[in-house]
């Protein structure tokens, strides 16, 4: 069932003012993430992703506003591995989820060492333009930077291994 995925993304101050509590937050759990892109195109991309000991194949339309439209399903964990050891390049991160004003956040700390250390918070909000408290550790919105997009960090992966 393809759903209307509609999130904001910002950069994080740093990953300790986050699990410190900083602002009133509360940090729920954390998970390791491996995703590729098998096809990437203006109209859509198609994302395969391990969490945790899951696997998901995901079907993302283009961005639109802060938004777009993403069907997502489940697949056997051997074949998200597959797929995964067949993408030129693959993001390593860990998500935390945590709780600010009500509200889960999702935070991506990117391993890579090619991505410098890079944490960026999501929210996924019920509609476009909806007002939400921003927590005291996020600076600079990037929803509207494509450049912070997965799709485009995991060609930065790409670049700098042939390049």
């Amino acid at each position: 069932m393809t759903k209307r995925e509609i999130e904001r993304k910002f950069l994080v101050t740093s990953l300790a003012d986050v699990l410190d509590g900083q602002g009133e937050t509360d940090y729920l759990t954390s998970s390791p993430v491996e995703q590729g892109y098998i096809v990437e195109s203006p109209e859509f991309v198609l994302r395969v992703r391990r969490f945790d000991d899951d696997g998901y194949l995901t079907i993302k339309g283009p961005k639109e506003g802060e938004g777009c439209d993403e069907i997502e399903h489940e697949i056997p964990l051997k074949y998200a591995l597959l797929l995964l050891a067949r993408c030129t390049a693959t993001i390593k991160k860990t998500r935390y989820l945590v709780n600010f004003d009500m509200r889960m956040w999702e935070i991506d700390e990117f391993l890579n060492p090619e991505l410098n250390g890079l944490i960026v918070a999501e929210i996924e909000l019920e509609y476009e333009g909806q007002e939400i408290m921003l927590p005291p550790w996020v600076t600079t919105e990037v929803t509207s930077d494509h450049s912070y997009a997965n799709s485009s960090l995991v060609k930065r992966l790409t670049c700098q291994k042939t390049g």
